[in-house]
């Protein structure tokens, strides 16, 4: 089974010219949508990323298992009852540098996480993330925001965790 999932993984970034030395994505994912990685990335086990949009993820980001992504939506707006399954509502995700997102969070379509925040186990994100802050709930709400200054030096001195997992200068 741990070779499928290696065999898996592999043909999934080589199909978009990554090297998996700097991006682990944990068994048992299933990813539909465009992604596209910017460095760095840290996604554990169970992940889902569907839909039509693009997802983005930033450098230094990591990834709590069971992450759920839609970049489409159905739409209830529509001449036929629940759905008509044509008229789809879709949306790139952007997950900016030096992300932390807990387990089990789900994101919906359309949403930007910005820069340096945090966002806790099972949050349901469905408006966009402020930078440096740190959210939390369902729906998830701003609980307080990261100190900017404490931030910038850890960045300006690149202490930066998986860079420093991988060896990264």
């Amino acid at each position: 089974m741990f070779i499928i999932y290696k065999i898996k993984l592999f043909i999934f970034l080589w199909k978009r010219g990554l090297k998996s030395k700097y991006v682990h994505i944990g068994p048992r994912f299933d990813i539909s949508s465009s992604i596209n990685f910017e460095g760095v990335t840290y996604i554990g086990p169970d992940a889902k990323i569907n839909g039509k949009g693009k997802v983005n993820f930033g450098d230094n980001t990591i990834v709590g298992p069971g992450l759920k992504i839609m970049t489409s939506v159905h739409n209830y707006e529509t001449n036929l009852l629940p759905y008509d399954g044509k008229n789809d509502i879709s949306g790139d995700v952007q997950i900016c540098e030096n992300v932390w997102i807990g387990m089990d969070v789900i994101i919906m379509p359309n949403i930007k996480i910005g820069e340096g925040s945090i966002i806790g186990a099972r949050s349901f994100i469905n408006k966009d993330v402020p930078a440096f802050s740190i959210m939390g709930g369902t729906p998830a709400k701003v609980l307080k925001y990261r100190d900017k200054a404490d931030y910038s030096t850890k960045v300006k001195e690149k202490r930066l965790y998986l860079h420093e997992k991988y060896g990264i200068k």
